[in-house]
């Protein structure tokens, strides 16, 4: 699912930036043309509200930065404006992967963080989140291994030691 979101997101941002290089995880050794949008993946969080069908939800936390040269014409003022193309197209993104991952949660865009690959270059950096279902889905019929019961309100993670393990099914009248 992670590689298929990328796919989804790089369409989605080719076709904001027209005429702008956009990749994923660039080789910063390379010879890009500039300006050129780089997406990576910062960091994932495992969610709380979990979909009980087998996958894992996931918070994932993306970043793409816009770079150009600091000698191209306007290059101040041409980086903010890919900036705010990027915020205004990503925070209209809904469900970039069908099914799979939720809406586009755009964070901020801001002067870039100091890489120092980029140093010399102009970089701003549009953040932004999706949840995302990592994993198969449970085959219908799939009895569970283990049985656990609790009484609201004391559910959920922060709960689980308060849990009891059924060890017979309740037989019914």
């Amino acid at each position: 699912m992670l590689a298929e979101l990328h796919d989804a997101l790089l369409a989605r941002l080719r076709q904001v930036l027209p005429g702008v290089t956009v990749e994923a995880y660039p080789r910063w050794d390379a010879r890009l043309p500039l300006p050129v949008a780089a997406l990576s993946l910062e960091d994932m969080e495992r969610l709380d509200d979990q979909l009980g069908d087998g996958r894992t939800a996931v918070d994932c936390r993306f970043a793409l930065r816009i770079i150009a040269a600091p000698e191209q014409a306007n290059a101040q003022m041409l980086i903010r404006v890919l900036a705010a193309n990027v915020l205004h197209a990503l925070d209209k993104t809904y469900r970039p992967l069908p099914g799979h991952a939720g809406h586009v949660r755009v964070a901020r865009a801001s002067d870039g963080d100091f890489v120092p690959e980029l140093e010399g270059y102009l970089v701003w950096t549009v953040e932004f989140a999706i949840d995302l279902h990592v994993g198969q889905i449970e085959p219908p019929g799939t009895t569970p291994a283990e049985l656990w019961l609790g009484f609201a309100p004391r559910i959920g993670a922060a709960h689980e030691p308060d849990y009891e393990r059924i060890e017979e099914p309740p037989t019914l009248p």
